[in-house]
């Protein structure tokens, strides 16, 4: 089987469970399309955390990572390297949910650092 086969079959599998009357499990049911079918890319649903749905995880993962950059840029020992450990595993976490509108959301923090940490690109902004 390639990958997009494993990740079909795993997400049957956890459509299986969440419509189970096990009550962990119970909160993810919504996730779970009616007609069998995922409607994430590749036939994998993305990545909820502890979340019902895609999008609220992708939004959390936007002000996490917006924490983490903040301590990596004005952090320093220990804080920087967890920054960089909790960013990175929060941007794959991000890429996993399928999140479109949470992809837009970060690029519009990293543009508003860099905008903030050189000045010089405020000029750039039109006026009003």
């Amino acid at each position: 089987m390639e990958g997009g086969a494993y990740a079909r079959l795993l997400g049957a599998w956890a459509c299986q469970i969440a419509r189970s009357e096990s009550w962990v499990a119970r909160p993810l049911h919504g996730s779970c399309p009616k007609n069998g079918r995922s409607p994430s890319p590749g036939g994998a649903a993305g990545v909820l955390g502890t979340f019902v749905h895609p999008n609220g995880f992708g939004f959390y993962l936007v002000l996490v990572s917006a924490l983490f950059l903040g301590q990596l840029l004005f952090g320093s020992g220990r804080r920087r390297v967890v920054a960089v450990l909790g960013l990175s595993i929060a941007l794959v976490l991000l890429v996993g949910t399928y999140t479109r509108v949470a992809w837009l959301g970060i690029l519009l923090v990293l543009l508003v650092v860099a905008i903030l940490r050189a000045r010089l690109l405020l000029v750039l902004l039109p006026p009003g």
